[in-house]
């Protein structure tokens, strides 16, 4: 019986997951596009839960900050970091020994 109950209660949450994390990739006004050239990486915002960091994102994304900006920092299977608008930028002031701290 109770292997039927924790059955049930990861079905409802995986759901409950699932539901949420589609809300928000639905938002397209909290859902960033990144171009790149293998493919387009979609990110969604959560201004739920980090307000200010997301407007200040969402205000530099519509001035074009972070257009051809590379990614400095990637852990294949983990993450990658991108947004070092003064030293990371492709087409003007490129630094490979500074990107990252700008």
């Amino acid at each position: 019986m109770q292997l039927k109950r924790l059955a049930t209660c990861l079905v409802v949450l995986f759901g409950l997951v699932t539901a949420s994390v589609s809300a928000y990739a639905a938002d397209p006004e909290n859902t960033m596009i990144i171009t790149l050239k293998d493919g387009d990486v979609t990110v969604a915002l959560r201004p739920d839960l980090a307000p200010k960091h997301v407007e200040q994102i969402k205000k530099l994304v519509r001035q074009g900050a972070y257009d051809n900006v590379a990614f400095h920092r990637v852990i294949d299977g983990f993450m990658a970091q991108t947004g070092d608008v003064k030293f990371g930028n492709m087409k003007s002031g490129f630094n490979a020994d500074a990107v990252g701290t700008g």
